[in-house]
Parts: structure tokens; sequence; C-alpha cells
């Protein structure tokens, strides 16, 4: 660490810590970048036609809550305390059901320990599936993990507006807004997990502003884009342009409306509100990318590699649009060159 070449990373400041303490290292030294999720990609896999189909598959009636997790079957994840919580929240709020997608060594035990609870016919274990569209059906995601580096589950779910309950351990309390997007837990035992679910779900006001903060903290802290900058930034690579963070909020009433668009799959409708958008703001970069994604969306990759040239045309080394681009062209199966392609001139949209 005293060579000038050498840059230590870890991805939660839980993380960084225990290693400095570990090697010996004064505080500070290693560098914290979070993990950044392509929350669009996520949200444009989610399906609300699957979400319905879950549900029916499963027997879970169209208005029963769902309590979710999304883990590996495993011990590290304590699935049986998972279940003791499950149990828990049913006594409190006997309509309700639970899903946890994954699979793992423990997944008899976990079925076995629901049996004893008297609460099989309510825990729903679907395997490994698209776990989008679980998402999308969930109203709170559980976590019930020994350890923990930062989970990107806790952060997936609060992009879908989902809240969060999981123990205090290791970067948790890093994804999270503590008692406004969700709990991280002390001591986490099943009945203090099972109080916060409880709470989530009867106090409705702090639920719906809940769901709103969550999905604003999750896209503006765990990016891809602000991954991208802060790696930039480690190295001395940063450059004003690369680290620019998207600023979410600059124009929030007509992107709040595209956002709106793409949950409802209206892809038309975000796509016709950003082309007026650009009319006004022609070489605005946030709108090219979104523009991008909402043609990905509609699986029009030519016009979608149109719009991600047009960014890096803009924002050269906008890291996001070269691999965005390079994934449209590879769609078209177009072997050009793409150092050349941010020079070519849009087609019409």
């Amino acid at each position: 660490m005293k060579l000038p070449s050498v840059c230590m990373l870890n991805n939660s400041k839980a993380g960084a810590r225990d290693y400095e303490k570990w090697i010996r290292l004064k505080a500070g030294t290693v560098n914290v970048i979070y993990n950044g999720i392509d929350f669009d990609k996520l949200l444009h896999a989610a399906s609300d036609a699957e979400a319905v189909a879950n549900r029916k598959r499963f027997g879970i009636p169209r208005t029963a809550p769902v309590r979710g997790g999304v883990f590996r079957m495993s011990e590290e994840k304590r699935p049986l305390r998972w279940v003791d919580t499950a149990a828990q929240v049913l006594k409190r709020g006997p309509e309700a059901h639970f899903a946890v997608a994954g699979d793992g060594p423990m997944r008899d035990d976990m079925v076995e320990r629901a049996q004893q609870h008297g609460i099989a016919d309510r825990l729903h274990l679907p395997g490994h599936v698209q776990v989008s569209s679980w998402l999308k059906l969930m109203d709170v995601v559980l976590l019930t993990s020994r350890m923990e580096g930062l989970p990107n589950v806790l952060l997936e779910a609060q992009s879908f507006g989902v809240p969060v309950v999981a123990p205090a351990v290791g970067g948790v309390a890093e994804t999270l807004l503590q008692d406004k997007t969700g709990w991280a837990i002390p001591d986490a035992t099943a009945d203090k997990l099972a109080e916060k679910i409880v709470l989530a779900l009867t106090d409705a006001r702090w639920y719906r502003a809940a769901r709103q903060r969550a999905v604003k903290f999750a896209r503006e802290n765990y990016s891809v884009h602000a991954m991208v900058g802060k790696t930039l930034h480690a190295y001395g690579l940063q450059t004003q342009a690369a680290s620019a963070p998207h600023q979410y909020s600059a124009v929030q009433m007509p992107l709040t409306r595209v956002r709106q668009a793409c949950e409802a799959r209206d892809y038309d409708c975000a796509q016709a509100l950003l082309g007026t958008l650009l009319q006004k703001e022609p070489n605005n970069v946030e709108w090219w990318c979104r523009l991008g994604r909402v043609l990905q969306g509609k699986g029009e990759a030519a016009h979608a590699a149109a719009a991600w040239r047009k960014v890096l045309s803009l924002q050269p080394e906008d890291f996001e649009a070269l691999y965005r681009l390079g994934e449209q062209l590879f769609r078209l199966d177009e072997s050009r060159d793409i150092q050349i392609v941010g020079s070519e001139v849009m087609p019409p949209l």
C-alpha cells in the first residue's frame, strides 16, 4: 500500500474498515465503491403478467400481502430463522403469505420447519426463477443472514419500492435508510424482525413514503454510472464528464412520468416524453441515456444503438454508454469498430 500504483477497494464501509484492521492500515486507506446495479434492466425484466401468474400458480390470493426473500438456502443465510420470523408475522397477520426465490442445501430444512410451525401452506419456494417478477409482487423483503458483504437483493428490492428488513451485519446498514426505507436490526431475533415487518405493513403512511424514498435512494447511490465514476476517481482517471452524477431530480416531474411509463411497460409513452424533452435540450446526456434504455426495452436495438452513439458523441468517456452500445451492436450482429461509431449520424426515431 506504500506504492502509489496500488489501490485497494471494497464495496462497503464495513468491509473496508475490517480489512484495514486486519492488515493494520490507516483508517481511510481502503477506498469504498458501492456495487453498481443496472436498475433499468432489472425493471424491464419484471412482468406484471408473470407476477399475477406466480400468485395463481402458488395459490396466493390476489390481495394477500407477500413477505419475500431472495437468497441461497445455506447456513450463513440462516434460512430457519427466516421461517421462524414468518411464523411470528403470521400470528399477527393471518392473511400473509411468504415466498423465497432461490435454492440450496437447507431447502428441505425450511420446509420441515414450516411444517413444525404449521405454516407450510403459506410458504412458497419457487426455486431459481426470474427474480424481478417476484420482487414486483413482494410487499416487504426479509433477509436473515448471519454475515453479509453488501447484499444486492436489498438494493434491488428498494429499486422496486419494496421496504427491507435485515440484521445489522456487514454492510447491511449501508444499503438502506434506517427507519425510512427499512431497518437494519442489531441482535436480530425472529421476534425483532417480525415486529418491523408488521410495523411496515400496518403503518400505511410510513409504507407509502418508504416506497418512494426507497426507489430514489437505490438509484441515486447504487447506479452503474455512480460506480464507474468512483472507480475512475479511485485510479486518478476521472474526467469532469465521467464523474458527473446523474441528477434524477433535475427535471423531476417529466422524468417521474417517464419512470411511471416504463414501470407500466408503456415504452411508446416514455419515448414520446423523452422526445419532447430532447427537443428543448438536444444535448442533455441523461435524457439520451434514458432514451437508450427505453428503446432497449422496446427491443429496438438499432435505434437504441443510435441513442448510445449520441451519448458517446456528447460524452466520449462514458463507459456505461460504450458498454450499452456494444451490447446493442452484438444484438444486431454488427462487427464494426465501436471506437468510431460515436461520430455517426443519428437516424430518425
